[in-house]
């Protein structure tokens, strides 16, 4: 059960960003998220961050915590943000 300060409520485990974004496959994700929601995909290249809960990735601008809902905020490293920034020049025009 790991907290949004990347803690396991169980054991006490504290997870690294690098472990968090292997477990949710963060390039896969964001790949099939430029999919339905490219404006909200350019958003998070821009900010270089974005939440992520049970329903997959949020952009900053749309997040709304909710008591209860469990979250992570996930920092895209330069490696990650050029990656992406290929990915979105070749399904967003003009970008």
């Amino acid at each position: 059960s790991v907290m949004p300060d990347l803690s396991c409520k169980v054991c006490g485990y504290t997870l690294s960003m690098r472990e968090l974004k292997n477990t949710i496959n963060v390039m896969s994700t964001l790949q099939d998220y430029i999919k339905f929601d490219k404006e909200g995909f350019s958003e998070i290249l821009k900010s270089g961050f974005f939440y992520y809960t049970s329903e997959g990735p949020i952009p900053p601008s749309k997040f709304k915590p909710v008591q209860g809902l469990i979250y992570y905020e996930v920092i895209l490293n330069k490696e990650e943000k050029q990656k992406l920034e290929s990915i979105s020049r070749s399904v967003l025009p003009g970008s």
